[in-house]
């Protein structure tokens, strides 16, 4: 678990806090200020190949969706080197921001969840946005967008390819 404040300004994140009290870590990172943990500056991964990249991702409580999000995780895990969940998506974020991850995808994240990871992310050097429906199916509750990181472009372009392909392919 995990402290999480972002500040979105006119719907773009531009401030964002994540506290892991379990491990005394603080992250931040302002819009055009660069990032820190602890006050120190990070910078993201510089892994450019998907099937080099330790990937981080998140599942939804509500057992339906879950089946769905294993369709799409069924897609991913043999085109990464491997898959980490630590339970947070912020501290997931942040592991990108801070180079221990080199990318992170999760379906159905609440916009609390990622708005201070996906600026820190960003000021680390990153790439990482929401993708929103159309292109990804939408829940019955509503939330269908889809958080995806990485710290190089190739990375994440790969990484959004796939998670767009395997979200369309698990919703038929």
């Amino acid at each position: 678990f995990s402290v999480s404040i972002g500040v979105e300004v006119d719907g773009v994140p531009s401030v964002g806090v994540v506290y892991d009290s379990t491990a005394g870590e603080m992250f931040s990172a302002i819009r055009g200020q660069g990032a820190w943990l602890n006050g120190e500056p990070i910078r993201v991964s510089g892994v450019r190949e998907l099937g080099m990249s330790l990937t981080g991702t998140g599942f939804g409580y509500d057992p339906a969706y879950r089946l769905q999000q294993g369709k799409v995780f069924a897609h991913i895990i043999g085109r990464v080197r491997d898959i980490r969940r630590g339970g947070s998506a912020a501290l997931e974020l942040c592991g990108v921001a801070c180079g221990r991850l080199e990318a992170f995808y999760e379906q159905g994240i609440n916009k609390w969840d990622a708005t201070a990871g996906i600026v820190i992310i960003r000021e680390a050097g990153g790439l990482a946005d929401r993708v929103e429906p159309p292109e990804v199916p939408t829940r019955a509750d509503g939330n269908g967008h889809v958080v995806v990181a990485a710290g190089t472009r190739e990375v994440y372009d790969d990484l959004r390819a796939l998670v767009v392909s395997a979200s369309n392919e698990a919703n038929r």
